[in-house]
């Protein structure tokens, strides 16, 4: 949860939002940033992602979202990833009831 909300700020410029909701057993972490492309989602799950560089111009290292998505299927969680470029992103952990 630390490394989504993280990115959520990282990723966010000032002033914009971030919102954090748990409901039927899904944590929701969605934010007004930067967004990602269909691409890039792809590439995190697929473990095939390189960094990059948040609105502050922080080195993001890729890795985050892949470990969470590890450490969810550990758990037998399953971690979804919705965004739009330039619209925001949400991030949703669902977890078996």
């Amino acid at each position: 949860m630390r490394n989504i909300f993280s990115n959520a700020v990282k990723f966010t410029p000032a002033n914009g939002k971030i919102a954090i909701a748990f409901l039927n057993n899904v944590l929701t972490i969605s934010d007004n940033g930067v967004g990602m492309t269909t691409d890039k989602i792809e590439a995190i799950l697929k473990h095939n992602y390189a960094s990059t560089h948040g609105t502050n111009n922080e080195i993001v290292m890729g890795m985050g979202l892949q470990l969470v998505q590890n450490l969810a299927e550990k758990i037998q969680a399953k971690l979804i990833i919705e965004s739009q470029s330039q619209k925001g992103t949400s991030v949703h952990l669902v977890f078996q009831q």
